[in-house]
């Protein structure tokens, strides 16, 4: 992808904008026809969720209603006047006021519960409903269980032409010890608003209820099913299959194009279809569509009128000025016969002025750049070596005070051979300081550090293991005089002497692919997180600050500004567990070098 991304920005002005208009259209036809998709599939699903809904809240109301119809029924066969009119022989023993006691009590029933519609009495003498006649009673009973408890009968319409609303209907056998005396039925308006049962609101969707004989109520907000659909429906409900031999529980109906969820609701053994027309959902992807296409169409003119706008502004006159450019490469012009115009947008016009003038003005400041080029560089030489000269100075006076703070205590303790060899020591590290090259081998330096480590050795006793590792490639490379021991000074004063056990000091170095690494290493005390913090910030900085921590500053000021800001110093501490400084160089370094 990235040489792609090259080599494309190495192709014309021209194909690059070429390019970007063709993206641009392609991406806007596939973000359309995404969205298009996206929204298609969402609806789907949004359709799926409100059907899945429908059937539980149907399921729901069911329930409802099956319990109150249970609790009807119990209330009912502690009514004196039912059993009165259930155990009748003859219609003489129904009295006036066993009909105004029985109305009453159903009157206080429907408050109680006023989902019920109707309650039918059915005996071998009385046949009483205000919905249904004989005939239908006896058909109803017929469909009643041998069972002491509730039954549901089925969906039901009555036969009076007054009522066509679907009724649910539940029966229960009324019973006087082990003698059935008749059976009583509740009816329930499927459509009343008092049975609480779910009327889908979105449009084109509806719910029906189908019973175990077939019979089915719908319930719909705004359209009435067509008889091939409701066919079709009672097929899914009573086979558990769609017509094209699909497995039951969701079901496509193909030829009228609904999404049908069937749910078995076994408290009154019945079937749910939940269904969705999908040609309803349609009709609102098709405003997508439109509002897709005219903005897709928009946006088509919109861009090649704006592509030919900047094209002719920015894109043709850059290619001229492209042209010009060239021509004055080739021809190894110092300035244009006459100024170059560019037709297009302001920016670009100027462009060409002010290149005309460049030419001019470079070809006047040439000479003065040449003329002050060799004074410039003579001037950077001369900061460089004084600077240099100032850090070295810094260096020399911090070693020698820290050296001769050890001499003092060892005369106070009046240990003369020890100042013999600190002074010995001192007097040869600062012969080697004082004369020579500024840059010395390694090897050399090494030497210099052992002499120093010696005096530490006799402060501290020899609890003080020091290794060395140097290797032959390495130990010829050329380095600062007098850059290691402050490292190895900031390791014993600052890692090893506070701490109350015996330590050990490693210094290596190795040479591999030109660079130079040597790592000064301690297991003293290590350096607390902030002020290692502290420290990797001035060593960050552009200048050195040389105020504090002369040893670490310095050296890697004098890194820096000897071989270049990709080498220098570097510090990792753990603290409680010793530090690492390392220093980074180019081997073949040398007194030039940079």
């Amino acid at each position: 992808m990235k040489k792609l991304f090259r080599a494309m920005r190495h192709t014309s002005v021209k194909w690059q904008f070429s390019f970007l208009i063709v993206s641009l259209i392609l991406t806007l036809v596939i973000f359309c026809a995404a969205l298009i998709h996206s929204a298609g599939k969402s609806l789907l699903e949004e359709n799926l969720q409100y059907v899945e809904k429908n059937c539980k809240d149907f399921q729901s109301a069911v329930s409802v209603i099956s319990r109150q119809a249970n609790s009807a029924f119990t209330q009912l066969q502690y009514e004196k006047s039912c059993r009165t009119m259930l155990s009748a022989s003859s219609y003489q023993q129904i009295s006036p006021g066993v009909i105004n006691e029985l109305n009453t009590a159903l009157a206080s029933l429907k408050l109680s519960n006023a989902s019920v519609a109707d309650v039918a009495f059915v005996s071998g003498l009385l046949k009483w409903s205000r919905l249904y006649l004989p005939d239908q009673l006896n058909d109803i009973q017929a469909a009643m269980p041998d069972q002491h408890s509730m039954a549901f009968l089925g969906i039901w319409y009555p036969s009076s032409p007054n009522r066509k609303s679907p009724y649910l209907v539940f029966g229960c056998h009324y019973y006087a010890g082990k003698e059935r005396l008749g059976t009583l039925i509740i009816s329930v308006d499927a459509h009343s608003a008092a049975a609480q049962l779910p009327v889908p609101q979105v449009p084109g969707s509806f719910l029906a209820l189908v019973d175990a004989r077939g019979s089915m109520c719908t319930f719909s907000d705004s359209q009435e099913l067509s008889g091939p659909i409701v066919e079709e429906l009672k097929e899914i409900a009573l086979t558990g299959e769609s017509p094209g031999g699909g497995p039951s529980g969701s079901h496509t109906v193909r030829s009228d194009g609904y999404i049908i969820q069937t749910t078995s609701l076994p408290q009154i053994d019945s079937v749910l279809l939940s269904a969705v027309d999908r040609r309803t959902s349609q009709m609102s992807l098709d405003s997508v569509y439109a509002v897709s296409g005219a903005f897709l169409a928009v946006f088509c003119v919109l861009l090649f009128l704006g592509g030919a706008l900047l094209y002719w502004s920015v894109v043709s006159p850059l290619n001229k000025f492209s042209g010009a450019i060239a021509f004055v490469r080739e021809k190894k012009l110092r300035k244009l016969e006459k100024p170059l115009d560019l037709d297009g947008c302001t920016e670009i016009r100027t462009l060409g002025e002010d290149f005309s003038n460049l030419l001019v003005s470079i070809n006047c400041l040439t000479g003065e750049i040449l003329q002050q080029a060799n004074a410039l560089y003579e001037a950077e030489v001369l900061q460089k070596t004084a600077e240099l000269n100032v850090l070295r100075s810094q260096i020399n006076p911090h070693f020698l005070y820290n050296t001769l703070e050890l001499i003092r205590a060892a005369a106070l303790r009046k240990d003369t051979e020890q100042v013999s060899l600190i002074t010995s020591a001192i007097g040869k590290i600062y012969r080697y300081n004082s004369k020579g090259e500024p840059f010395v081998p390694l090897s050399q330096e090494i030497d210099i550090i052992k002499a120093y480590v010696n005096i530490q050795q006799a402060r501290f006793q020899n609890r003080i293991t020091t290794l060395y590792s140097v290797s032959k490639e390495a130990a010829g490379v050329p380095i600062f005089k007098m850059l290691l021991q402050p490292l190895v000074e900031n390791a014993f004063v600052h890692g090893l002497e506070p701490k109350p056990e015996s330590g050990m000091l490693y210094i290596g170095a190795k040479a591999e692919d030109g660079l130079l690494c040597v790592s000064i290493r301690d297991n003293g005390v290590g350096i607390p997180p902030e002020k290692l913090e502290e420290i990797e910030r001035q060593l960050a900085a552009k200048s050195a600050d040389t105020s504090s921590h002369l040893g670490l500053a310095n050296i890697n000021a004098r890194l820096k500004l000897q071989y270049g800001e990709k080498y220098g110093l570097s510090v990792s501490s753990s603290f409680g567990d010793g530090t690492c400084v390392t220093i980074r160089q180019p081997v073949c370094a040398g007194k030039g070098d940079r």
